[in-house]
């Protein structure tokens, strides 16, 4: 592992230490929860307009398609959790289930959100201050190295922008296709 990673990890979770750190790194934490993320994106498909549905089911899309690239690579690269692998790691929030580090499943789903909710709603783009504060806690709680968060956050700020890519040329195809001739014609 590279020394200014390791460098990094400990000025963040040791040098950064605080009370005030310490009670919003678990609420911050739960902003990148995919079964919180999962749960949200079913409740804009439930609950929005008709015509704002597309945010809810973009949303899932991209939840799932960034889910499935995080299995590919926890699993091609697997890496220990530096809670578990490297000496006087302070861990503020704990972990039920000890997962493979590399990425952070966290940083990709608050930086999808992010990105997704960017591009529908007007202030959607101030989440990505909470998606840094998301991403920055995991490697704060010791859970995640630096270079896993920024992994993640590349990941889910890319599906998400690709996922509201396509979801808009599919709608735009859509439309011409059902205002075509072929369709309007008796």
């Amino acid at each position: 592992m590279a020394e200014l990673e390791l460098k990094l990890f400990y000025f963040i979770n040791k040098s950064c230490a605080n009370p005030v750190f310490d009670i919003l790194t678990p609420l911050l934490t739960l902003l990148g929860e995919y079964n919180f993320s999962i749960a949200l994106a079913l409740f804009l498909i439930l609950v929005l307009r008709k015509e704002r549905k597309m945010v809810g089911i973009v949303y899932l899309t991209g939840l799932l398609a960034s889910g499935f690239v995080l299995f590919l690579l926890k699993h091609a690269f697997p890496k220990n959790t530096p809670f578990t692998t490297l000496e006087g790691v302070r861990q503020v929030v704990e972990e039920l289930e000890i997962m493979q580090s590399f990425p952070s499943g966290h940083a990709t789903c608050a930086f999808l959100t992010a990105a997704v909710f960017s591009c529908y709603f007007r202030y959607g783009y101030l989440l990505f201050f909470f998606a840094i504060a998301a991403a920055f806690t995991r490697v704060y709680s010791g859970i995640h190295y630096p270079s896993d968060a920024i992994i993640g956050a590349a990941i889910g700020t890319v599906t998400g922008y690709v996922m509201v890519y396509a979801a808009r040329k599919t709608e735009k195809f859509h439309h011409w296709l059902l205002g075509s001739r072929f369709f309007t014609q008796s």
